[in-house]
C-alpha cells in the first residue's frame, strides 16, 4: 500500500477523550493501565491498553498529559466501558473522570503540521502543544503523519489551509501502524500481546502490578502468543464483518478485528491470525489475502 496516496487531513468522529483528574490520579492510573504512568511527560504520549482481571483487553488507547490531568483518547464504541471500568476501582482515591468535549483530526503529510512554531521532532511518541491543540506524532517509515486533538471550539489555526481528504485519515493511520480500535463487540476478547501492543511500547513488564498484568506477564514471560494482529489486504470486501480467514485446506485460521477495515484502491482491513498459518497462501471469501504489515 502507498500511503502516500491519500496525504491530507480529515475530522474523526470516531475518536473521543476522557479525563482523569485529582490529586491520586497517577497512581490511580498506573494500578489501572498497561504501560508506566510515571515515564508521561508534556512531550510524548503513551500506548497503553485497560484490561480485566483476566488480562482481556476492554480498550486500547493514546494518553498523554493536559496540565494537570490525564487525557485517554480512543474509540468512542469503548469509552463509556473505560469510564465504568476504572470507577471500580477509585474507591477512596481523589480521582475525577470524565468525558471531555474535543475534536481530532488525522494528518498524512509532512507540510501541513510539521513546521513553524507547530514543529514536531523525530522522536517516536512526541507530542507538541500549541494553544489547546495537541499534535501526537504518530509518523512511520512510511510517511509521516500526526493526530491533532483540538478542546477549542475552533479549527486550528495551522490545519485551516491543509488539503482536506474525504477518508478518516486516523483511522486509515491506525490501521497501517497495525493498531487497533476495539468496539463492544471485539472488547474482552484478546489480551496485549496479541493486538499488537508490544510493537506500540503499550506494555511495560518492569512496572508494579495493574488490573490484569498477572495473565500479560505470565503469557510475556513463559510462552510465545500463537496469535497476532496483523493488516491485510484483498481485492474487494468481504461477505460480512464475520467472515474468517483460510488456509487452503479450509481450516480457518483468523478472523477480522471488526470495525478496522477501510474500503480504497483495495480494501484493507486488520485480523487476528495464527503466526504458524503465516507461510502458506490465506483466504477470505475464497480471495486470496495480503499481509502488508505486522
Amino acid at each position: 500500500m502507498n500511503i502516500r496516496e491519500y496525504l491530507g487531513t480529515n475530522i474523526d468522529t470516531d475518536l473521543i477523550t476522557i479525563s482523569v483528574s485529582g490529586d491520586d490520579s497517577s497512581k490511580f492510573l498506573q494500578g489501572q493501565l498497561s504501560n508506566d504512568i510515571d515515564n508521561l511527560k508534556d512531550n510524548n504520549y503513551q500506548y497503553s491498553s485497560f484490561s480485566t482481571n483476566q488480562g482481556k483487553v476492554i480498550a486500547t488507547m493514546r494518553i498523554f498529559k493536559k496540565d494537570s490531568e490525564y487525557i485517554i483518547l480512543t474509540n468512542h464504541d469503548v469509552a463509556n466501558f473505560i469510564i465504568e471500568g476504572l470507577k471500580k476501582y477509585i474507591l477512596m482515591s481523589k480521582v475525577n473522570i470524565k468525558l471531555i468535549e474535543s475534536k481530532c483530526y488525522g494528518v498524512l503529510g509532512e507540510n501541513i503540521v510539521n513546521e513553524g512554531k507547530s514543529k514536531l521532532t523525530k522522536n517516536i511518541y512526541n507530542l507538541k502543544k500549541e494553544n489547546d491543540n495537541y499534535i501526537l506524532n504518530t509518523s512511520s517509515s512510511k510517511c509521516s503523519s500526526y493526530i491533532v486533538v483540538t478542546f477549542s471550539k475552533n479549527v486550528p489555526s495551522f490545519l485551516a489551509e491543509s488539503i482536506i481528504s474525504d477518508i478518516n485519515i486516523s483511522k486509515l493511520i491506525d490501521l497501517t501502524n497495525v493498531f487497533p480500535r476495539l468496539n463492544d463487540i471485539t472488547r474482552e476478547t484478546f489480551i496485549p500481546q496479541v493486538l499488537n501492543m508490544e510493537k506500540h511500547d503499550g506494555i511495560n513488564y518492569k512496572k508494579g502490578c495493574y488490573t490484569g498484568q498477572e495473565i500479560v506477564a505470565r503469557t510475556h514471560y513463559l510462552g510465545k502468543i500463537k496469535k497476532k494482529l496483523f493488516f491485510c489486504s484483498c481485492e474487494s470486501s468481504p461477505l460480512s464483518d464475520e467472515s474468517k480467514i483460510y488456509n487452503k485446506d479450509a481450516e480457518v485460521v483468523g478472523e477480522l478485528l471488526q470495525g478496522n477495515y477501510i474500503n480504497l484502491d483495495k480494501y484493507y482491513f486488520q485480523s487476528i491470525i495464527k503466526i504458524n498459518a503465516l507461510d502458506a497462501p490465506l483466504f477470505m471469501d475464497e480471495k486470496e489475502i495480503t499481509i502488508e504489515e505486522s
